[in-house]
């Protein structure tokens, strides 16, 4: 029976973790179905929860191992409130959470769920969501008995090294080059011309796909930097769901990746002044003056594209 306590029993492969469990919470079937599936393929009990609306119920009764969202077409209102539950449980006992939500809920989930914290999971496919419970389980110090573990952590571990990377490279890069009007400094059609330039430069990078298959091109931060370059040259705001969208790979892939750009400073969020529901994604200080740098460069011929 599904319901808001019932624990559903399923037929489990012998394993450490059958005495784990997993507190399944959301009220799209599809999702919750193909979330029980890596649940139990990680060898985990799992303890359903039906109506987002009153599972902070649950959280009250029992405990957990491992928190699962399924976003789905849940109300705002409901999943705001659960995402406050869930917050404060996991702050009390340190259980890793892992949400996942469809593009249009991404936003809402993030203000409460970040890259980095939290396994932020966009429309993930099954490997995904396996791999986010290997990623999860890791983080609370529990040793899961699969081959693709260790890689799943050494492919994160590769993603924080290539971030780090490009950190390092933009501190040198703000600081080495000779100064050039930085951005804040241009109006006009002077600004225009320079926001004009990084549209193109996109459409650029836009018109590989036509030629090459996209998974060639998988690393996105180039495309993440550039985009918030033209919003600030725009005076645009740029949603974490509308940065996913402009990294053209993805979504989860994105929200991994502006996790950590966030976390070697590259990025920085902040609430939406009209709406505390969404966070806006911006260039740290350090970030834009390496790219006005670069641009005003090329501009001059010091550095080529």
């Amino acid at each position: 029976m599904r319901g808001e306590y019932a624990m559903e029993e399923h037929p489990l492969e012998p394993s450490r973790f059958a005495t784990r469990t997993a507190f399944l919470f959301g009220d799209d079937r599809e999702g919750t179905d193909c979330a029980l599936a890596a649940i139990e393929g990680a060898g985990l009990r799992c303890r359903i929860v039906d109506g987002i609306d009153t599972a902070h119920l649950a959280l009250e009764d029992g405990f957990a191992d491992l928190l699962v969202l399924e976003a789905g077409a849940t109300s705002p209102d409901a999943l705001t409130a659960l995402l406050i539950r869930m917050c404060a449980y996991a702050s009390e006992t340190g259980t890793p959470i892992i949400a996942s939500a469809p593009l249009d809920q991404i936003d809402l989930v993030a203000a409460f769920l970040w890259p980095g914290e939290a396994q932020l999971l966009c429309e993930p496919t099954s490997d995904e969501r396996s791999a986010a419970i290997e990623v999860a389980l890791a983080s609370r110090s529990m040793r899961v008995l699969h081959d693709k573990s260790s890689a799943r952590t050494a492919e994160l571990e590769g993603l924080r090294r290539d971030v780090k990377r490009i950190a390092q490279r933009v501190e040198t890069l703000a600081g080495d080059l000779p100064y050039f009007l930085d951005s804040h400094e241009i109006s006009g059609a002077a600004r225009k011309e320079r926001a004009d330039e990084v549209r193109a430069r996109i459409r650029a990078r836009r018109m590989r796909d036509k030629f090459f298959d996209p998974g060639l091109f998988a690393d996105p931060a180039w495309d993440i930097l550039l985009d918030l370059y033209s919003a600030h040259l725009e005076y645009r705001e740029v949603s974490v769901s509308s940065l996913c969208i402009a990294a053209a790979t993805p979504a989860t892939t994105a929200l991994r990746w502006i996790g950590t750009m966030t976390e070697e400073g590259l990025l920085v969020r902040r609430p939406d002044g009209n709406d505390k529901r969404r966070q806006i994604i911006s260039l740290t200080d350090n970030a834009l003056r390496a790219i006005d740098q670069y641009f005003a460069a090329v501009a001059t011929g010091r550095v080529g594209l």
